[in-house]
């Protein structure tokens, strides 16, 4: 009988955006016409994460100064919590040798509050062209579906 390891750690082969250094890159495609604004869209299982929340990151080259953002979660089928991070995110290995994700360097932009959930919630910020922002999606287990927009 054969047995297969996967030798590898999280941080080397990571397969869930379940941390910010493991963060999904928001990309834009091309829109259909010039006055579409830009549109980032994906459907997330909120099962499938054993941390606080699923990230999303927008980078320095995206997010030009002064550029606005919405994040959106109007078609999530539970109460979904969205936190706007920026800042640095980087790798850390501690005294044990266990490798984790450093988001002291991260500060809030932005937050929406679940337990005040009125609706979907819709979180809006405007970036400075330098900073990495982090989208933090949290909240029960269901199906969250995350629209993010800029015109």
């Amino acid at each position: 009988m054969l047995f297969r390891s996967d030798p590898t750690l999280w941080y080397t082969c990571p397969s869930i955006n379940d941390t910010c250094v493991t963060s999904e890159v928001v990309v834009f495609p091309p829109p259909p016409n010039w006055y579409t604004p830009a549109q980032y869209n994906t459907t997330i299982d909120m099962r499938r994460y054993k941390t606080d929340g699923a990230y999303f990151v927008i980078a320095p080259q995206l997010a030009n100064p002064g550029r606005s953002f919405t994040v959106d979660t109007r078609r999530s089928n539970f109460p979904v919590s969205l936190e706007v991070l920026s800042g640095t995110c980087a790798l850390t290995v501690g005294s044990n040798g266990v490798v984790t994700a450093d988001s002291s360097e991260l500060s809030e932009v932005g937050t929406t509050d679940v337990s005040n959930f009125a609706g979907r919630p819709k979180l809006r910020f405007t970036t400075d062209g330098s900073s990495t922002y982090f989208i933090k999606v949290s909240g029960a287990a269901g199906r969250a579906s995350i629209t993010v927009t800029s015109p």
